[in-house]
């Protein structure tokens, strides 16, 4: 045992020996750092090691402002160098105001106290029990719709400039949330009278009607104004102009106007202004005018480095605007009411996460949102139970629903919503993506949007068929509009026609009043290759329904009689579209000149190729551009348009050509008898048909034979004349509506269409517009 029990006596020991040696070690350096050689080195770590314990880099911090101090300055001074001093008030007076009246902006903002006495005459109405609470609701709801709604009208009927527009709107937007907050606090203190007017007052002792329990009159020198004594118009004017969007009955007031403080707000209100206009002219404005051509040209990297260049800018800007605004125009106005509650910000920029930045930049609509968090709260109680079955209630009702039960999915309704919103997002997103230019989708792709479409059509199709609510309509309409309208006219052709047969019908018997679903009906109609029919369908809603839905139909009527060569109803269709269409007139110019040209070529007759002639002179004045680009078919009829003067004022078969770019060739399709015309509409300019002009004639051929491939199952021989399409013909006239047809096709292969290196095809026409 003793054996054994040995190795156990001996712990302490070791324990008393490696405290002498760290004794020893002491004495070491003690002993050390006695020589003569005066030593300075010991044991240390560097200060950037984890095991220093070092954690004080604040001096990087500065280092880093000082640097960004220097940067900016170098920019300002670079500005200076290059543009030279373009502060110009005067030119900026003029430009707000010199050009139109400030009068309107006046007036409106005048106008703005009307709405304020209309709520106080409610209040005070109520408050007498002249009205009751429903009675009142409804002049509420119309007195703040009418803050709503007077700005919009004003600016569009009135010449305002858009800088006095905006304030005069933004003036009408914090009246709106001050009106809320004022009819929604009277509310809560005219419920609380109700529910304490049956108690017993004691002599002494006891609540008011605001619930304030009175201990003693030491408060006597400052009453507390209790309701409804609050209805005043002192009262509701002090809460208009005070720098606050939440009413209450006592505001916190300071004891005095300080008259240093307000005379330094009054200084930084004036001098930071005339900084941020400075700022802006100087700096903003030529980078902003220096930005047009990269928008125009569609050069997305230039486009990127002008958007970085705004940043800083646009970053300072907004720290001098927001420290004019918040901290001295604010804190004036204050002053000035001797309003107490001088919170209008926290420190937002100590934020580390973006809930946190949003909740203390500007704290007075933080408090707005918190307070009228029960808005549908008092719209519940306004509206009497008769009126329950609203639409503002059954949002109310579903959104809340939805809102309560989003983690435990309790409710299979909410689940069915939430997922439904979330997919229709995710299709509809992927689905735009896939139809970007390659360019742009390569980028897209670099930023982790694939733009797959089978994966789109999986989620929209499972909106519409298997989950419910408002997100089932609108996959449904989607799907509608891509089948019948985009992939029809835009790409392939006619498809997946017979699923959304059975979805039209479907929808036009539970809707038969529904006007969009009509249309759908009819364009299936169209589709079907049922023309005739088509078109007394098309007339039906240019005689019954609004103007909203004829331009629709005059599409489709314009079409249709091409398709069936009733060149008159062609061209009074194309005439009504060019007389009121603003979305792309070069198009139906060319139309309506194609459609007279041939009427005038079968006719012989030389009016008609006049009045052809000075459409096809118009159409390139007509060039409309999105975003510095021009639409493909429109770039397509402007090519067409100076092609016909080219060749000496003649084109061969545009009609069918433009049938055949946008797909309505397929009409022919079980009509033999209007086939047969076009054969001989064809055979009948055979003669005038001259290859070795039109040499778009041979990558189109190439297309076609790729399409008929890949209508056979040919898969891998498609994708190979299409892909030998694509990359060895160049800068010929139809180009654009080959590509998109190939990579079209391309796309049905599951190809994908990115471009990874540069065509140099053969170049067919150096003519040809780009």
């Amino acid at each position: 045992m003793a054996d054994h029990l040995q190795p156990i006596q001996r712990a302490p020991r070791q324990r008393k020996r490696s405290k002498s040696l760290t004794d020893d070690n002491h004495q070491y350096e003690i002993l050390r750092l006695s020589q003569p050689d005066r030593p300075i080195h010991s044991q240390r770590d560097s200060l950037f090691s984890s095991s220093s314990g070092f954690n004080n880099f604040r001096g990087f911090f500065n280092l880093a402002i000082i640097l960004l101090v220097l940067a900016t300055l170098r920019v300002a001074l670079e500005n200076v160098i290059k543009y030279g001093i373009l502060i110009n008030y005067t030119q900026i007076a003029y430009t707000f105001f010199g050009k139109t009246s400030i009068w309107p902006s006046i007036i409106s903002l005048l106008l703005l106290h009307v709405f304020v006495l209309f709520s106080y005459f409610i209040e005070v109405k109520l408050s007498l029990a002249v009205i009751n609470e429903q009675q009142a609701f409804i002049l509420i709801i119309i007195n703040l719709l009418g803050i709503v709604i007077f700005p919009v009208v004003s600016v569009f009927i009135a010449e305002i400039h858009p800088v006095s527009a905006s304030l005069s709107t933004l003036a009408y937007s914090i009246l709106f949330l001050k009106m809320f907050s004022y009819h929604h606090v009277n509310h809560w203190c005219r419920q609380n009278q109700r529910q304490t007017s049956h108690r017993r007052r004691k002599s002494g002792d006891y609540n008011d009607y605001n619930g304030n329990y009175r201990l003693s009159n030491e408060n006597d020198s400052k009453p507390l104004i209790q309701y409804p004594n609050n209805l005043t118009l002192y009262s509701i004017f002090y809460f208009l102009y005070a720098p606050t969007l939440c009413y209450e009955l006592n505001f916190p007031r300071s004891e005095r106007r300080r008259k240093i403080f307000l005379l330094k707000r009054l200084f930084e209100v004036v001098f930071l202004f005339q900084l941020f206009l400075a700022l802006i002219q100087q700096w903003m404005v030529p980078t902003i005018s220096n930005s047009l051509k990269p928008l125009q040209e569609m050069d997305y990297f230039k486009m990127l480095e002008r958007l970085l260049k705004l940043a800083i800018p646009n970053h300072v800007i907004w720290l001098v605007l927001f420290y004019t605004y918040f901290h001295s125009a604010l804190n004036l106005v204050a002053e000035i009411l001797r309003f107490g509650d001088r919170q209008f910000y926290r420190d937002w920029w100590n934020s580390e996460s973006v809930s946190y930045f949003w909740k203390n930049w500007n704290i007075p609509v933080h408090n707005c949102s918190i307070e009228d968090v029960r808005l549908l709260g008092l719209c519940r109680n306004g509206i009497p139970n008769s009126n329950g079955g609203s639409c503002v209630t059954i949002l109310e009702r579903k959104c809340r629903n939805i809102f309560e039960k989003r983690t435990a999915w309790e409710s299979d309704i909410s689940k069915a919503n939430f997922e439904a919103g979330i997919r229709l997002e995710r299709g509809l997103r992927n689905l735009i993506i896939s139809f970007l230019p390659p360019k742009l989708l390569k980028i897209v792709n670099f930023l982790g949007f694939r733009g797959a479409r089978r994966l789109a059509f999986s989620d929209l199709n499972a909106v519409a068929y298997d989950l419910p609510g408002i997100y089932s309509v609108i996959g449904e309409m989607i799907l509608i509009v891509y089948w019948l309208y985009i992939e029809m006219h835009g790409c392939l052709g006619p498809a997946n026609i017979e699923a959304m047969q059975m979805l039209v019908q479907k929808k036009n018997s539970l809707y038969p009043k529904s006007i969009l679903y009509r249309v759908a009906r009819y364009k299936l109609i169209q589709i079907d290759g049922k023309l005739q029919e088509a078109i007394e369908s098309y007339n039906s809603i240019i005689e019954q329904e609004k103007e909203l839905f004829h331009k629709v139909s005059h599409w489709e009527l314009m079409w249709t009689n091409a398709v069936l060569c009733n060149w008159d109803e062609s061209i009074k269709y194309a005439r009504l579209l060019r007389e009121k269409t603003l979305h792309s007139p070069a198009i139906v110019t060319f139309l309506e000149g194609v459609f007279r040209y041939t009427k005038g070529k079968l006719e012989k007759d030389q009016n008609l190729l006049d009045e052809a002639a000075a459409l096809f002179e118009m159409v390139p004045t007509l060039r409309i551009r999105y975003l510095g680009k021009t639409m493909t078919l429109e770039k397509a009829v402007i090519v067409q348009s100076q092609r016909f003067f080219t060749n000496g004022k003649t084109l061969v078969l545009p009609v069918l050509e433009s049938l055949y770019n946008v797909n309505y060739i397929y009409l022919l399709n079980g009509n033999k008898e209007i086939a047969q015309k076009w054969i001989q509409l064809v055979e009948n300019e055979m003669n005038e048909y001259k290859q070795n002009s039109e040499k778009f004639i041979v990558p189109q051929s190439n297309m076609e034979l790729g399409l008929v491939a890949l209508a056979q199952g040919n898969n891998d021989e498609a994708k190979e004349i299409l892909e030998f399409t694509i990359k060895n013909y160049t800068k010929y006239i139809s180009e654009n509506i080959v590509h998109i047809k190939s990579y079209a096709a391309l796309r049905a292969l599951g190809v994908s269409t990115d471009k990874t290196s540069k065509e140099d095809g053969i170049n067919l026409d150096d003519s040809s517009d780009d």
